[in-house]
């Protein structure tokens, strides 16, 4: 079988679904390639931070009008510390189902006869004097005039574009997921989503419904085999045991490999990488899906420019991953640090710490993530605060000086 379209996108996550829906709606002929039954289950913290409710928006799905469970904020918990961070007034992230918010993508999609969706699964790309122009998958060929890459962390599509077309990542390690809903027999799921940095397990509570937490445990090879056995138990066992008390489970358990990695510049050769596929934040931000959004939107309006401006194909490419590359740069350095803090009990103790005592500065790096504003807004002033509020005031320090002069 050989298909021919003017977009060929690999994957039906968020990202994939997102491109494929513009595209759709601007008539362009599309091919969707997804190996597994739409909508795809996997492990995923299911929280849309403010950033992502307003792209998701943009595509004329309302969050709200999903089923699912607001959320104002982040709390920060560790075994002797809590911090809790809110949004400014006003903003809100929503914990959504994955399989919600993808079959939602999904039925858009069956009003739009541009769109073919095809089953496969994609083993190599189609390369002609060095540019992409299609891939191959166990049951056939599919040729387009710009190929995307939506098929996440464990794309096989960029891991085959080496050198000189693809990204080469810098391996930065692996996490282990597991997930799982729980129906909390009656409690309130909360109004902001828990993070309990408890190394080497962290855990995400995401509220997804009125009286329905997501649980998403990310640790490393030992720990994901402690937690196979009595995942339950195993959260009853952190400080966050109350509120599993009466929990039952109303979603099968999950497991995840999620590999960490930098990407580097991609050189133009005929495919976008969007989402987890050309790169992204550590799962500890949950950020996943937002950025999805993102990079779809963006890669929409690069491929409206190269199917219209054939000749301008390659700054189109350029300007796409420069716009990927910063979009990913927003939250590297940050991602760094507060993974190598969190990766000890000390360092997550150290982490919530400075949290508590530099307040203003804590919520400045929530906009900066959760609503991607940017780093320059951050102010540096607030680091000096806690200083003054230690400093004792200058008529005190004034009577203290007179006091030692007269003796």
């Amino acid at each position: 079988m050989e298909r021919e379209a003017e977009v060929l996108i690999v994957g039906g996550g968020p990202a994939g679904l997102a491109l494929a829906l513009r595209l759709g709606r601007a008539g362009r002929r599309t091919l969707l390639v997804e190996r597994a039954p739409l909508p795809r289950d996997k492990v995923c913290g299911e929280g849309l931070m403010p950033m992502g409710c307003a792209a998701l928006a943009a595509l004329g799905v309302e969050p709200a009008q999903l089923p699912g469970h607001d959320f104002h904020g982040i709390e920060y918990r560790g075994r002797h510390r809590r911090v809790a961070l809110d949004f400014p007034q006003g903003a809100a992230g929503r914990g959504i189902r994955r399989t919600v918010l993808l079959a939602a993508l999904h039925a858009r999609l069956a009003g739009l006869p541009a769109v073919t969706q095809l089953r496969d699964i994609i083993v190599a790309p189609l390369v002609e004097g060095g540019r992409v122009v299609g891939a191959r998958g166990l049951r056939g060929v599919y040729r387009a005039a710009v190929v995307a890459a939506a098929d996440g962390v464990h794309s096989r599509l960029a891991a085959a574009l080496g050198p000189p077309l693809g990204p080469l990542p810098i391996a930065r390690g692996v996490r282990y997921g597991v997930r799982q809903h729980f129906e909390l027999g009656g409690r309130p799921p909360g109004e902001r989503v828990r993070v309990g940095l408890f190394a080497p397990h962290h855990v995400y509570l995401t509220p997804t419904g009125p009286g329905e937490l997501l649980a998403t445990t990310m640790t490393d090879a030992a720990g994901f085999r402690a937690l196979r056995g009595d995942y339950l138990g195993f959260l009853r066992a952190t400080p966050y045991g109350a509120l599993f008390e009466a929990a039952r489970p109303a979603s099968r358990r999950l497991g995840w490999v999620h590999p960490l990695f930098e990407a580097r510049d991609h050189a133009p050769g005929g495919a976008l990488l969007l989402g987890d596929a050309g790169g992204g934040a550590d799962p500890c931000l949950g950020l996943g899906i937002s950025l999805a959004l993102l990079t779809s939107a963006r890669a929409f309006a690069s491929m409206s420019a190269m199917l219209e401006q054939p000749l301008a194909r390659l700054d189109e490419e350029r300007a796409f991953h420069e716009h990927r590359r910063r979009l990913f740069r927003h939250y590297g350095r940050f991602d760094t640090v507060f993974r190598r803090l969190i990766s000890t009990r000390s360092g997550g103790e150290i982490l919530l710490w400075a949290l508590q005592h530099w307040p203003d500065t804590a919520q400045q790096l929530l906009r900066i993530v959760g609503e991607r504003q940017p780093w320059r807004t951050l102010s540096w002033c607030a680091l000096a605060m806690p200083w003054m509020r230690w400093r004792p005031p200058a008529a005190s320090r004034a009577a203290g000086g007179k006091q030692h002069g007269r003796a």
